[in-house]
């Protein structure tokens, strides 16, 4: 009769707990949708770093949320190749972000205001290099060092200890 007890125990326990993981999941995607709302306003008065910053800080939230799968990351990662490409003239790294949105969802699409023959068919490129996935063949667009000014490279704001994690700097 013990085992039977320390079933229900656990099963009341999981079903208290499922509703603050979910709430807490809710909340930070609630403030992803902020952050992402707020970044484009700045794009859209030409405030590209204030954007780009903005939306900077709501991936890394999504990651210390272990959100970063969500399709609302996949908008931000859309929106953050916007920035790159339109804001900065950096088709490079807007390809990677749209990479990475197109594996989070592969029917992610630029939105009317945002959208450019130019954007469009770098959405295209990125949906065809990904294959609609990222897996463990992590595809890059190939970068003319020649171009780089400064440093280019994706942002690591966590690591595991002890795990190698291969970083990427131009």
């Amino acid at each position: 009769m013990k085992h039977g007890r320390w079933t229900v125990v656990c099963a009341v326990v999981g079903a208290l707990a499922a509703p603050a993981v979910a709430r807490a999941d809710s909340r930070a995607v609630k403030a992803i949708e902020r952050k992402n709302r707020e970044a484009m306003e700045n794009y859209d008065l030409l405030d590209y770093e204030a954007a780009k910053k903005g939306l900077t800080e709501a991936l890394a939230l999504a990651k210390r949320s272990k959100l970063d799968r969500h399709k609302v990351v996949a908008q931000t990662h859309m929106f953050l190749g916007i920035v790159e490409f339109s804001g900065f003239g950096d088709r490079d790294a807007a390809l990677v972000q749209f990479i990475d949105a197109v594996s989070i969802d592969p029917t992610i699409e630029i939105p009317t205001a945002y959208r450019s023959q130019e954007v469009d068919a770098l959405l295209a490129e990125a949906r065809a290099q990904s294959g609609g996935t990222r897996g463990g063949g992590d595809v890059r667009p190939a970068v003319d060092c020649g171009s780089v000014s400064g440093m280019q490279h994706d942002l690591v704001d966590e690591a595991d200890a002890g795990v190698d994690r291969q970083i990427t700097a131009h």
